[in-house]
């Protein structure tokens, strides 16, 4: 990384309200992250979402055309969900 002070940065130049976010990705990760995204706002999504799109893409992976109800017992959700996953009209 370039920057004439960059690599001087100490975990206590973090300000207070950051510095969970500078231990979970380390300092070097934080330092990367203000380069990339310093000055903006950023929505980090939740882990659920994340999983919620993984599910839904294996979802259509195991779809064979008609088996709404197998899917729907496999994931614990019901044919009416599994179809507007399938359909893409999930909200």
């Amino acid at each position: 990384m370039s920057g004439t002070f960059f690599h001087s940065i100490l975990p206590e130049d973090v300000p207070a309200e950051y510095r969970d976010l500078a231990d979970s990705l380390g300092l070097d990760g934080f330092l990367r992250l203000t380069r990339l995204r310093g000055g903006q706002s950023l929505y980090i999504p939740k882990t659920e979402s994340l999983e919620r799109e993984a599910r839904d893409r294996d979802i259509r992976a195991r779809f064979d055309g008609g088996n709404f109800r197998a899917l729907g017992i496999r994931f614990g959700l019901s044919e009416r969900q599994i179809r507007k996953i399938l359909s893409g009209t999930r909200s």
